[in-house]
């Protein structure tokens, strides 16, 4: 198939682009891109919600709930992109192969279209990737390059994951995962580095990968195809990191986000909240300090990695750097402050690997040391519906003081041997932590457990629907009444 021609403009007004699995954050950044470049943008998921199926609306994407034959056949798309959660027996697959309609992965749409004739800036690892690449993309706008950029997750200060620029840089996130199942390899294999931000690596995505060799060979693979290794930007903190540069004798950009090597060119010193702004030491400059809304380690790592990025790309107007720091507002669902009402505060993160829930708790152990810390964690992605992280979740989740454990699907993909068992998890936790059997016993132990002053973080790489809201609202309704009754001490119970 010629994907190239989707790139011609008078392609645009007949050429209608059908993805199935849209609600992906990766295939949602994508369809939005080709919506704002001109086409005609249609998708299909089982479930669409906030904030993807906001910002689709808001492209005037229509999309359809549930998967059929039939939309297809309603749209009669020029190309069909399939996601890498749809499986081979999808309806939709099904038809398109059988009706001979051109079909790809969107990576490989991404590359065989856009990145063709710019010069990609992937930012890739483990963790980090989506906060990285929203932060270095609104560098790079505030600096005047008005840069392309596809996120895996919806920026604070644009409400869109992608963006079509003038410029010569498009900055993509850089995912791991597979691409689909007609296509082998991680997606960043498709996307032609020329300039490449390697952040911290360990195993993920167990139902890709066997083991951590078979990921990090996937991203040996990525550093091979970046021409100039002075082009490349790695977090060596991380040993999985350091042990590829020495393998295959890169010298790079060097990131050092917790002081473990002297000698790095970016150096984290302090970050907020133990300080009020972003300390780092620059080899080629000296010490810097940054304002920032971020706060906790794992952030402070994004931002020096964000910043080695701008070493990479020869971006020194200070002014303009300081600037772009001090106004980026992060990420929808990254430590993301949902509302504070009646001394509670409520956050929300995308937080489903156990170091990234370690992430999260720590660093709002860090902002609030004196208050209580619940927190609620949902087993969706395909890594945690297994038992291969148990031991590891006991740990991160036990940094909290009391948690809830969402209900785990049930994956029939999945061994039963191999499967998480929340009841268990609980169980091993102790009686800080209560398995949940459904939705609504979630809410009723939240509703009984929240006190004044307490801090709630809500962890899935789904959606909790309108929990956040309601929770908010009986808050405040307990609060009044209470306020009006003389009783200041709480509001549940």
């Amino acid at each position: 198939m010629d994907l190239g021609k989707l790139a011609l403009p008078q392609s645009r007004i007949d050429a209608a682009l059908y993805f199935i699995g849209i609600a992906g954050t990766g295939m949602a950044a994508a369809a939005g891109y080709f919506r704002e470049f001109g086409f005609a943008v249609f998708g299909s998921d089982n479930a669409v919600y906030p904030p993807v199926s906001d910002m689709l609306e808001e492209a005037g994407i229509a999309f359809f709930e549930g998967y059929s034959a039939s939309h297809l056949i309603d749209v009669n798309p020029y190309m069909v992109v399939i996601g890498n959660r749809i499986a081979e027996d999808n309806p939709e697959v099904e038809y398109a192969i059988s009706n001979n309609i051109p079909y790809t992965s969107f990576p490989q749409l991404i590359g065989d279209t856009v990145l063709k004739d710019r010069s990609s800036v992937v930012v890739a690892g483990t963790h980090g990737k989506t906060t990285t690449t929203a932060l270095l993309s609104h560098l790079l706008t505030t600096l005047n390059k008005d840069p392309s950029y596809l996120v895996g997750g919806v920026p604070l200060n644009t409400s869109r994951s992608f963006r079509v620029g003038k410029g010569e840089l498009f900055c993509v996130e850089g995912d791991e995962y597979g691409s689909a199942f007609f296509s082998q390899g991680a997606k960043f294999l498709f996307y032609r580095p020329k300039y490449l931000l390697l952040n911290a690596i360990e195993l993920d995505h167990v139902d890709v990968y066997r083991d951590v060799q078979e990921l990090l060979d996937q991203f040996a693979r990525l550093i091979a195809m970046v021409e100039d290794p002075a082009r490349i930007v790695a977090n060596i903190d991380c040993p999985n990191v350091a042990t590829l540069l020495e393998q295959h004798e890169i010298k790079c950009i060097t990131v050092s986000p917790y002081k473990r090597n002297e000698m790095a060119d970016v150096i984290v010193l302090n970050h907020p909240p133990r300080s009020r702004r972003l300390e780092v030491q620059l080899r080629a400059f000296g010490k810097l300090h940054l304002s920032t809304s971020l706060f906790g380690a794992h952030n402070a790592a994004n931002m020096a990695m964000a910043l080695g990025g701008l070493i990479a790309l020869d971006c020194k107007n200070l002014p303009s750097i300081k600037y772009g720091f001090a106004s980026f507002k992060g990420v929808k669902k990254r430590l993301q402050h949902l509302f504070k009402q009646s001394g509670i505060d409520c956050y929300e993160d995308f937080a489903h690997h156990p170091t990234a829930v370690q992430s999260v708790l720590t660093a709002l152990r860090e902002k609030h040391p004196d208050r209580r810390l619940i927190a609620v964690f949902d087993c969706k992605s395909a890594s945690s519906k297994r038992n291969i992280f148990f031991a590891d979740y006991v740990r991160s989740l036990g940094l909290a003081d009391l948690v809830a454990l969402r209900r785990c699907d049930v994956d029939p993909r999945i061994r039963v041997a191999e499967r998480m068992d929340t009841m268990a998890l609980a169980s091993e936790m102790g009686e800080k932590a209560h398995a949940c059997s459904d939705d609504e016993d979630l809410r009723h132990w939240l509703e009984s457990k929240l006190q004044r002053d307490d801090v709630l973080m809500l962890m899935s790489c789904a959606s909790y629907g309108d929990l956040p809201q309601h929770l908010r609202q009986r808050a405040k309704k307990l609060a009044n009444k209470k306020a009006r009754s003389g009783d200041h001490h709480g509001f549940v119970g």
